[in-house]
């Protein structure tokens, strides 16, 4: 048979005042103001990047059944499991939403703190948690940080899938998590800090 498209979608564009996000836009592995899809169980769902938003939609209609605030970028497709969607944020945060209304079943906040930076326009953690959220019969896997080498390495977390209590944690990576975050060639700047 041949293919015939069925519906098009195209959400809100980013605001115009943000002309720093086509840093984002251009960069290697991110695709733009919005995610790759995810279809499973009966839904599609996908992020709106600079709107920071999770969207989910009719697989076969395209008609939008919720959408969802977060607390930044998603920069990957979300995933869907057992009746949740799960993202990460550039914030450092994971979030399991349900799959059928949208509603928070929890949040999970992987950065081992909550200091900031501007990367590519707007405000991120220091670590942020890139990617899709993996998940299976272990738990979910969510890993936040930039680089084993920095700001005390990554930090992952196992996770348990319908409440979000840690079954398991660690760290890769030899540098030390110290109290201020530095950055530039001016050691005595602080970019930012938190609690």
């Amino acid at each position: 048979k041949d293919l015939k498209l069925a519906w098009t979608l195209k959400p809100a564009k980013a605001p115009a005042h943000d002309s720093l996000a086509q840093s984002w836009n251009d960069h290697w592995f991110i695709q733009g103001p919005i995610t790759q899809p995810a279809v499973a169980e009966g839904v599609l769902v996908f992020g709106l990047s600079h709107q920071h938003q999770v969207i989910a939609c009719d697989p076969a209609t395209g008609e939008e059944r919720w959408r969802v605030p977060v607390d930044g970028r998603i920069d990957s497709a979300p995933t869907i499991y057992r009746g949740l969607v799960l993202a990460g944020t550039r914030m450092g945060s994971v979030y399991a939403l349900n799959r059928d209304t949208g509603e928070l079943v929890w949040r999970f906040r992987a950065a081992p703190r909550v200091d900031t930076l501007v990367a590519d326009g707007q405000v991120e953690s220091v670590w942020p948690c890139f990617g899709s959220v993996n998940v299976d019969e272990r738990g979910v896997m969510a890993v936040a940080g930039r680089h084993t080498d920095t700001d005390g390495g990554l930090w992952w977390w196992r996770l348990d899938p319908p409440t979000g209590e840690v079954r398991g944690h660690g760290r890769f990576g030899a540098d030390e998590l110290k109290m201020t975050t530095f950055g530039g060639g001016n050691p005595g700047r602080t970019i930012a800090t938190g609690g």
